[in-house]
């Protein structure tokens, strides 16, 4: 697969040094190269956004909020809006997710770097282990979990050349072709695994794509979470490896008619697809999910 070109737009409204390392700075528009030319922004918050144009039709979207914000005070509406996880109602978890938010930054290179046997497409493997929830009336619009990362056995793997293994959450991808979902994957061509995100529709959409701030390693911890909005037509992909302490947030927006399914939820471990074929299955032993969530259209999260 070719290279992808990019262009990045950023956008600073007004902002000061502060939470999550945002910083004052005028707005500007550049490509990769540096080349750049101002442009202006409006947000209904205070903060910083990063905006990544690719050449296959991509748009990939970075927000900071700024130096005042305080996520114990702040609105869901407001939390969605800068791609955070959702605020837990209370107790230690609270204090395990101030802990998430201080590894978010803003990007340091915002350019999408490739990814190891880039065309992989998660949702068309033939065999799937993990588990999901439906409900007729498509009311899921948020999904969640921490996994341990297993590491993948050598002597097994080299058995089989081209092994993938993918761990991901995602909506949809059981009743229609339409889904949106994040996670990690081996693509059996890089020593390390990588976290990624997806979205796809009947017939188009795109493969999977790198989340390159987030640093993984076998036997890491990860929270993964995924949300759509189908009114500020927003998906927010957020991957946290909880060993390494490193994080991405990213958005994505999509036509809810060509991207949403809410009548399932997922929580997955598969091979992987690599063009019209199913790659071989890493051996990757067992793999623990916890913290199974998932949170319907009227806010309420349920677990699982």
């Amino acid at each position: 697969m070719s290279n992808r070109k990019c262009l990045g737009i950023i956008g600073i409204a007004t902002l000061v040094a502060g939470f999550l390392g945002a910083t004052s700075a005028n707005a500007e528009f550049q490509n990769c190269a540096g080349d750049a030319v101002i442009s202006y922004f409006d947000f209904p918050y205070d903060g910083s956004q990063t905006e990544m144009r690719y050449d296959d039709g991509t748009t990939e979207i970075y927000r900071t909020p700024s130096a005042t914000f305080d996520p114990l005070i702040a609105t869901e509406n407001e939390i969605f809006f800068f791609g955070l996880p959702p605020r837990p109602s209370a107790g230690d978890d609270v204090s395990a997710w101030l802990h998430e938010l201080n590894s978010i930054h803003p990007p340091t290179n915002v350019c999408r770097s490739s990814l190891a046997g880039e065309g992989f497409e998660a949702q068309f493997s033939t065999n799937w282990a993990g588990y999901d929830v439906e409900d007729s009336a498509g009311t899921y619009v948020a999904v969640q979990g921490n996994f341990h990362l297993s590491p993948i056995t050598p002597s097994y793997s080299s058995l089989c050349a081209g092994n993938t293994y993918a761990s991901w959450v995602g909506l949809g991808g059981v009743n229609t072709g339409k889904l949106v979902q994040a996670g990690v994957l081996y693509s059996g061509q890089s020593s390390n695994p990588q976290a990624f995100y997806e979205f796809l529709r009947p017939g188009g959409g795109i493969e999977a794509k790198p989340l390159s701030q987030v640093i993984v390693s076998p036997n890491d911890y990860l929270h993964v979470y995924v949300a759509f909005s189908t009114s500020l037509q927003q998906v927010n992909f957020y991957v946290y490896d909880g060993t390494s302490g490193t994080s991405q947030s990213l958005i994505q927006h999509l036509d809810p008619n060509s991207y949403f399914d809410g009548s399932t939820a997922e929580w997955i471990d598969e091979r992987l697809a690599i063009g019209s074929s199913i790659s071989p299955l890493s051996n990757f032993g067992n793999n623990d999910w916890s913290n199974v969530k998932v949170q319907r259209i009227d806010g309420v999260w349920y677990s699982l």
